[in-house]
């Protein structure tokens, strides 16, 4: 008796309430009236007679509005429910999870081969590397699936996106040389690695080498890099040379034309007077000095003065293995520097900017470079003279 006495009272206080208490009548009909749209929004509600009636009718070309009057719910009960069968039609038409990521996992693992039985020479690469080649390639087999879906399925099968190195091509022979090369380097001691002297020519240019991120609050503020080609900017051919211990200063080689005006590029003679004002000749005859197979540089005037120097070669340098040359390294690490020193608007300002930022290497980092050839030899000979 007193429970209902109670509810009574709290019947009588929330259907006949006094003024302060006006909040929680609004808040009884708030809640009434959500269950009711929850009954109207709901598929659920309706029954399998019912869902039957208006698959027929939106079938005979009845209008969803006249649908929900002649059934008696709301319009949004009925795009919902249509909605549902599409969705269930389109679920059963997909393939499985594990078939399609069977399908993608074959894609990603797929590699083509180009070069003719001719031809010591085969390239090859990856048919589909992205996402969205997958995805494409999914579709034109009749599987609906986007790059995100593929992304996720790559992920599930244990697969990780890797950046694809830029590498010069080698033939059979080539690796072979190399091989053959490095696998009598990596017999050096450390010592003899230590004695080397790496050098090549560089061109500098005025394009942006500096870091591809930036930080700004919106995508539309980055401002991009701009990248021409060397002969519409200011640039320049540098030479320099680095060792354990050694730095030789950055020579500037001075663009020269013949009697009937054309451009004059590196010969034997500029090479040995470059060498010769660079002031290193002296200190190369303690050393083994590098240089690549340029044609300045296996000339034979160009290793009779060498060889008159007393300067010991290391050779046979193999062809197409700037991978294997630590002075590469310095030459990335010099283009950043001098895009952070600024910006070149004549070949004057590059020349001094490229002075500077040569100069501004620390001796430890350039002998770190240097004492990296170990490294790169023997990861050469691992991978049986492929690029590292």
């Amino acid at each position: 008796m007193k429970n209902r006495a109670r509810f009574a009272q709290s019947i009588d206080f929330l259907l006949y309430p006094t003024p302060p208490c006006y909040f929680k009548l609004s808040m009884l009909f708030l809640l009434f009236g959500c269950l009711l749209l929850n009954r109207g929004f709901t598929t659920r509600m309706l029954t399998a007679y019912q869902r039957g009636m208006v698959k027929g009718m939106e079938k005979g070309g009845v209008t969803q509005s006249e649908i929900a009057r002649k059934l008696r719910i709301s319009r949004t009960t009925v795009r919902r429910s249509l909605a549902s069968r599409r969705n269930a039609r389109k679920a059963r038409s997909l393939p499985a999870v594990g078939r399609r990521r069977s399908i993608v996992k074959s894609l990603a693992s797929t590699i083509t081969t180009v070069g003719s039985e001719s031809s010591s020479t085969t390239r090859t690469f990856p048919s589909y590397s992205s996402c969205r080649v997958i995805a494409a390639e999914l579709r034109r087999r009749g599987i609906t699936a986007s790059h995100a879906t593929v992304w996720r399925d790559l992920r599930g099968l244990g697969l990780k996106p890797y950046v694809r190195r830029r590498v010069p091509d080698n033939s059979a022979a080539h690796k072979s040389r190399r091989l053959n090369f490095c696998r009598q380097a990596k017999l050096r001691r450390q010592s003899y690695i230590r004695s080397l002297v790496f050098s090549d020519e560089h061109w500098i240019s005025a394009n942006d080498h500096s870091c591809r991120f930036q930080w700004v609050k919106k995508k539309g503020a980055v401002i991009p890099r701009e990248v021409k080609s060397r002969f519409n900017v200011p640039a320049l051919m540098v030479w320099g040379a680095i060792g354990h211990n050694f730095r030789s200063p950055l020579m500037i080689i001075r663009r020269s034309v013949d009697e009937n005006g054309k451009s004059i590029g590196m010969d034997a003679k500029k090479y040995v007077r470059l060498l010769s004002r660079s002031g290193v000749v002296k200190k190369l005859r303690t050393r083994v000095f590098m240089q690549d197979g340029a044609r300045c540089h296996q000339a034979r005037s160009t290793k009779d003065y060498l060889f008159r120097q007393g300067i010991q070669l290391l050779e046979p340098w193999p062809a197409h293995s700037p991978d294997i040359n630590p002075i590469e390294q310095v030459w990335a690490l010099l283009d950043r520097r001098i895009s952070e020193l600024g910006v070149a608007n004549s070949i004057g300002e590059l020349e001094s900017l490229a002075k500077k930022a040569w100069n501004s290497i620390p001796q430890a980092t350039l002998n770190a470079f240097a004492e990296s050839f170990a490294d790169k030899v023997r990861r050469c000979v691992a991978n049986n003279g492929a690029c590292v």
